[in-house]
């Protein structure tokens, strides 16, 4: 909350976010104990909850959750957990009066996978379902992503122009 304050004072009118974690952040998915010590909860539920009431001045409540970077045979588990975090997010921010904000994977870890058209629009479509208040795009430059929005030069790739078609 004190970053935020102080975000404000600095520069009026911007509207600090932080991207909360999705549940494979951690190992909270599997119950583990050291994810529950990691974010201070029981449960995903409960830590997006906490961090609402901790942060009451975060004014939007976004996560990133990329099931594309889930190798091809749990991928179908991937997408299953991003809808059950995207309502839980949900819930939280409609509760908690806060915007919402998801993540459209627009780039992948695996470079036989292109993040074609219509998987961005898969993506930006569910995110608008759920209640997305904008689309906002991973749109790393090289590092451990693959077919990315911009070379490591800066220049932009394909995908750039099929990102501009979703918004």
């Amino acid at each position: 909350g004190k970053v935020f304050e102080l975000i404000r004072e600095k520069m009026p009118g911007a509207k600090p976010c932080v991207t909360i974690f999705p549940d494979y952040g951690s190992h909270i998915a599997r119950g583990d104990a050291e994810a529950r010590q990691q974010l201070s909860a029981a449960s995903y539920e409960d830590y997006v909850r906490s961090f609402c009431e901790l942060v009451p001045t975060a004014e939007c409540l976004d996560m990133d959750f990329y099931p594309y970077s889930a190798p091809a045979e749990t991928r179908a588990s991937y997408f299953l957990r991003r809808y059950r975090d995207m309502a839980i997010v949900a819930r939280a921010a409609r509760d908690y009066g806060k915007q919402i904000g998801f993540y459209v994977q627009a780039n992948s870890v695996f470079k036989e996978l292109s993040m074609d058209l219509p998987k961005l629009r898969y993506m930006a479509y569910t995110d608008l379902a759920f209640g997305a208040d904008a689309l906002k795009f991973t749109c790393y430059t090289p590092s451990w992503w693959e077919n990315n929005i911009l070379t490591k030069e800066g220049e932009k790739t394909p995908r750039s122009d099929m990102v501009k078609t979703l918004i």
